[in-house]
């Protein structure tokens, strides 16, 4: 059995992968081929994703890296200013208008003179709607771009706004900071109108056309007055994708899931990151649901090797396990003067779906969990590693200190009669004879392949729907 084609792959992501802005690559060419049409109501936050997708245009890109030498070829008029000066001269004497002064308010006096100091004007609306698309931008940068900015993360398809000169922070200086900006005043968006703007297209500045043109397309973007060909346009040539094929499945895997849920529960995607840490919320009066993605959700998966006591072991391996990674840990720390992680156990699920149920005064109770690993392997070596990996996952997933199987101290957060599911989704199971297996008490082992997700059958779904009394 082969694996599931990069092809089909893409099909299966299109509908969500322009939330996607981690690690990855910007615009591949099998993605541009796709036609994109997202269900905007089913997105959290869709203007945030589209202000990023808006600013990642090549088009725009180019617009602020060229700005610091294009600036300076700015229109200003020149407006009169007629001033009144005693004993001194400033700008162009005005004699008719001198004499008369002289004859009738200031009869004799010879110090009085009338000057023209005309003043250099920026306020013209080529001017206002450069100003403002870069404002915009600017804006855009703090509050929505920040984050991938500051991040320690190598955003591949970041690097275009970060370049050898740090594109970013130069033009954040920039705007503070330039001369010319300055003398323009700053005007709201809806004080600016279509005719304006599509009187700058015509202008024969290219720095004026550019900036007309992005400022028509952002107004677009916010009143959400596009048509299906621009959204497709903007996307499909903005779209960041995995850097590795196993990521790719991943999110195919979870895109079918969360798609899945959608057709039952307005559950919303939301805008993936390694700030925003959920993959899709939903909620109603009664529940919150959460996905997440390659994180660990509220949950701890690790054990701290300080917390663990060898005289406390009877198990001879395990005792001396505890007691060689606490050598290593204290020689490591000594020799390297380093800090290694101190823990004897880290996991981190590739998929966490957590159901709570809401009570009084904004607390939740912990009602359901889905922990699962997906695996891109038609291997049964890997797909053993896989089912290894989601065992010890359900095994050490704790809420603050309760362990979730076994609770080791009670806990209000945890349900008593706490659901716990493990998934196992690997790309060829077909060696597999049953895909639904008893791992412990109430905890279901569901294992597919990558044309039976569509079989994962979420209980959940219904019981959302109920009123919470009935529940």
């Amino acid at each position: 059995m082969s694996k599931t084609s990069i092809e089909k792959l893409i099909e299966g992501v299109k509908n969500g992968i322009f939330t996607y802005f981690r690690v990855g690559q910007l615009n591949p060419k099998i993605l541009a081929k796709k036609l994109i049409n997202p269900e905007i109501g089913k997105i959290e936050d869709f203007g945030k994703i589209l202000r990023i997708h808006f600013l990642l245009q090549d088009h725009i890109v180019e617009f602020i890296t060229n700005l610091n030498e294009n600036i300076r070829k700015i229109k200003k008029r020149a407006q009169n200013r007629f001033i009144l000066k005693r004993d001194q001269i400033k700008g162009r004497v005005l004699w008719q208008r001198t004499v008369l002064l002289r004859n009738t308010k200031f009869y004799g006096d010879n110090s009085i003179f009338i000057c023209n100091d005309p003043q250099m004007n920026f306020n013209i609306i080529e001017n206002i709607i450069l100003k403002k698309i870069l404002s915009i931008i600017y804006t855009i940068f703090k509050k929505d771009l920040i984050e991938f900015e500051a991040s320690n993360y190598k955003y591949d398809w970041f690097n275009k706004w970060k370049g050898k000169t740090n594109n970013i922070r130069q033009f954040l200086v920039f705007y503070k900071k330039n001369i010319y900006l300055k003398k323009i005043n700053t005007v709201e968006l809806q004080d600016i109108t279509d005719k304006q703007i599509f009187k700058v297209m015509k202008s024969r500045s290219k720095l004026y056309r550019e900036a007309a043109n992005i400022l028509f397309e952002y107004k677009k973007i916010i009143s959400n007055s596009f048509d299906e060909y621009f959204l497709s346009r903007l996307l499909t040539s903005t779209l960041i994708a995995p850097s590795d094929i196993s990521t790719l499945y991943e999110l195919y895997c979870i895109f079918k899931i969360v798609f899945k849920i959608q057709e039952n529960l307005d559950m919303k995607l939301n805008l993936i990151s390694k700030v925003n840490r959920e993959f899709a919320i939903f909620e109603n009066n009664n529940y919150y649901i959460y996905i997440y993605h390659d994180s660990t959700g509220s949950f701890n998966f690790y054990e701290k090797i300080h917390e663990l006591n060898p005289d406390k072991i009877k198990n001879q391996y395990l005792r001396r396990l505890v007691i060689s990674r606490k050598e290593h840990l204290r020689i490591i720390q000594n020799i390297m003067r380093s800090k290694p992680k101190p823990h004897i156990y880290s996991g981190r699920p590739d998929i966490i779906i957590e159901m709570w149920r809401k009570k009084p005064n904004r607390a939740k109770i912990l009602e359901r969990i889905y922990i699962g690993e997906i695996k891109y392997t038609i291997s049964k070596n890997y797909f053993s590693q896989g089912l290894k990996e989601l065992i010890e996952y359900i095994q050490f997933a704790k809420l603050n200190n309760s362990y979730l199987v076994n609770k080791t101290h009670s806990s209000k957060e945890i349900d008593d009669n706490l659901k716990i599911y493990g998934i196992l989704i690997a790309d060829g199971t077909n060696f597999l004879k049953e895909h639904e297996v008893l791992l412990l008490e109430k905890i279901d082992l569901l294992i597919f392949n990558t044309d039976s997700i569509d079989k994962l059958a979420f209980e959940f779904i219904d019981s959302i729907k109920l009123p919470l009394s009935s529940i």
